[in-house]
């Protein structure tokens, strides 16, 4: 049993980011176990604990409302606990890769190999954008990370439509406002609940001040302009949009930078450049999956993996949206076409009737491609 105010290494002995962070036990037996992370647990008393049950193979992660992670943590998670009495510092991860792995210990797998025990090639998220016949797997697998199907058609492309007539080049400030006021409310409200917060009354940006931040901060990047996911990652614009993404800051009240909620709104304000950002499926599924291409992307990028996936900055939609940018810069060449024909089929899809071109949307057409893939076998 482990004792109180001991360290332990936490890790997910499948190689989830490969990494084993250091916690301190708050109080343990031999069925359940209370840790906190070490040192860093003054800053955030309330977000950083964290609750387990012993299960074979490990301890089974307990999400809890008011227990929290820096990002989350998908449920079902088992992990590996075992003593430490290594150096504690501020946020302490012990990283295992490379020739570190012969030293680490036993409790932690190995990476994944290429090949799996089966024998099949390991599939690289950019299969699925190669060639036309994954794309299509990927496409007709997208609803299965969901667990069931939702209106593409009433939460997509009906604010899809909306968000012409608000952004458009001719609409008037005032009938643009009160357009785009319906997309602050389906954003808002059940379906995507943007605001939602452990903090009851958190602070939140009203309609109009995140109308008027978006129209002023992002003209250069707006659905009519030059620039698009295919072209983002060698545009030359990243520091720019960077700089206009850390005006979002105070959308939310929120003690990092509110990710899902700047990544929602802006991608309705031009879903041909901002993808969708979101805890539960992007970050618990694919880039899960996928840890192995964003780690080979952030190589050929030249940035830091692990200053990567822990950035609680505006950047991280940067490092994010790069990773699309580059997974679209291989694709076939009917990607499109194909995402096209795939959305037109959708029920009440109507594409001939909207007011937008559907081979536009490349921002939903990779993160519709990526989130299948995750859920493809």
């Amino acid at each position: 049993m482990l004792n109180k105010g001991q360290n332990v290494l936490v890790s997910d002995p499948r190689n989830w980011f490969w990494t084993k962070w250091v916690h301190e036990v708050v109080e343990g037996t031999e069925e359940t176990l209370v840790t906190k992370h070490a040192v860093k647990y003054a800053e955030d008393p309330e977000g950083l604990v964290f609750t387990f049950r012993k299960v074979e193979g490990g301890w089974e992660y307990i999400p809890g409302e008011n227990k929290k992670l820096r990002k989350n943590t998908p449920d079902g998670l088992v992990c590996q606990v075992v003593e430490y009495s290594g150096p504690v510092g501020k946020g302490t991860k012990v990283v295992i890769r490379g020739t570190e792995q012969a030293a680490a210990p036993e409790t932690l797998a190995a990476p994944v190999a290429e090949e799996t025990v089966t024998g099949k090639p390991r599939k690289r998220i950019r299969d699925f954008f190669e060639t036309e016949d994954q794309q299509r797997r990927a496409l007709d697998a997208f609803f299965k990370a969901w667990s069931g199907e939702w209106s593409i058609s009433e939460q997509l492309l009906d604010y899809y439509d909306i968000s012409q007539a608000a952004f458009g080049p001719s609409s008037g400030s005032d009938e643009a406002f009160r357009t785009f006021e319906k997309i602050y409310n389906e954003l808002a409200g059940r379906n995507w609940q943007v605001f939602r917060s452990p903090k009851p009354n958190a602070r939140r940006w009203p309609a109009e001040q995140v109308f008027v931040t978006i129209r002023s901060e992002f003209a250069e990047f707006s659905w009519h302009g030059k620039t698009n996911l295919l072209n983002f990652l060698h545009s030359g614009t990243a520091s720019q949009l960077e700089s206009r993404l850390t005006k979002m800051q105070g959308i939310k009240e929120k003690t990092g930078y509110p990710h899902m909620t700047v990544s929602k709104f802006l991608h309705f304000y031009n879903p041909a450049l901002f993808p969708i950002y979101d805890n539960k499926i992007i970050w618990g599924q694919v880039f899960k999956r996928f840890d192995r291409d964003f780690r080979e992307f952030c190589r050929d990028a030249e940035i830091p993996y692990d200053k990567a996936i822990n950035d609680d900055t505006a950047r991280f939609l940067i490092y994010y949206m790069g990773w699309a940018s580059s997974l679209l810069s291989v694709a076939h060449g009917r990607f499109m076409q194909v995402f096209a024909e795939w959305l037109g089929n959708q029920p009440g899809a109507t594409l001939p009737q909207r007011r937008f071109d559907p081979t536009t949307l490349l921002a939903t057409a990779f993160e519709m491609t990526a989130v299948g893939a995750a859920g493809t076998p």
